[in-house]
């Protein structure tokens, strides 16, 4: 399996294999020992020689790592000795720095893979604007001198939409430059097969710079779900995008109004009996999967793109 194709099925597993124990992972050492590491060490290859931390483990490859690499032993996770020596040419010396990485890969002819690795926190009132400059430009870097690059963040709390609206145009810029971004949320409902992300917003549309420049949440591919009576219809939530439909697990981000939205009108009062009512279709969707048309009680639903 030569280095491109692992680092697809790499990233594949990174956006949508379950992260077990999410309650254990509290900072990024546990990220990375709980879930990147077992995931990338999944992937069976023989062609691939894999570098990461030892986490204190002493124990080498038998019965040394060269041998263990020419099929002729056993090559150990985590083994120090590997570690040691991947940085003599897993590292980027650039402007006066030198910048290292928390995993890196090669395969039989010399192809080789870096990937960067941060867990971060959104916190009410905090954005962790600093940690995730700091690894996007780590992920800059080590495009410069690596055939491929992944760039995998978890975080804990709610991401602020507004400020999520350039993602997916960065995203295709660094698939240009072989860099893969991958995000994953920690704080997520396990339902079924599914990691749901709960984002709550005042309203599906924002002004950006301009006071006439109007987004809308819902211009993405996905899923809209109105709530419909006889006398009105309301927008009250979205389901992002179709990955979730067509792995039937994973991860998915759904955008729901807050009881208390001025959007709500003359359902204010009803409105918490409402969003019940979404739950409760959303659920249907993702396990039935049935998004046209009326789902659930007066929620209906219609695909976007």
């Amino acid at each position: 399996m030569p280095i491109s194709q692992f680092k697809e099925e790499f990233v594949a597993r990174l956006k949508i294999d379950q992260i077990r124990e999410k309650q254990l992972i509290l900072n990024e050492n546990d990220f990375e020992q709980k879930f990147i590491v077992p995931t990338v060490f999944a992937i069976n290859s023989t062609d691939i020689f894999l570098y990461s931390h030892p986490w204190g483990n002493k124990v080498r490859c038998a019965p040394d790592c060269d041998s263990a690499r020419e099929g002729k032993g056993h090559i150990r996770e985590g083994c120090p000795k590997c570690w040691k020596k991947s940085k003599d040419w897993g590292t980027v010396n650039a402007f006066g720095t030198q910048n290292k990485f928390d995993l890196v890969a090669e395969d039989t002819k010399d192809g080789k893979l870096a990937v960067e690795i941060k867990f971060v926190s959104f916190t009410k009132g905090r954005r962790p604007d600093g940690e995730i400059q700091r690894f996007l430009g780590q992920c800059t870097l080590a495009a410069s001198k690596f055939d491929f690059v992944v760039g995998v963040c978890g975080y804990s709390g709610m991401l602020n939409p507004e400020y999520d609206w350039d993602t997916e145009k960065f995203k295709h810029w660094a698939e240009k430059h072989n860099i893969d971004i991958v995000f994953r949320c920690i704080s997520t409902e396990t339902f079924a097969n599914y990691e749901i992300e709960w984002i709550t917003l005042p309203s599906f549309k924002f002004k950006r710079f301009l006071e006439r420049e109007e987004f809308h949440y819902t211009d993405r591919h996905g899923v809209k779900l109105y709530y419909k009576d006889e006398k009105q219809e309301l927008l009250v939530g979205f389901i992002e995008g179709y990955q979730w439909y067509h792995a039937k697990r994973g991860p998915v981000r759904i955008y729901i109004l807050t009881h208390d939205s001025k959007e709500w009108g003359e359902l204010l009062r009803d409105a918490k009996q409402i969003l019940n009512e979404l739950k409760e279709a959303i659920y249907e969707v993702l396990e039935r999967q049935p998004f046209r048309g009326r789902i659930k009680g007066n929620i209906y639903g219609s695909p976007n793109g």
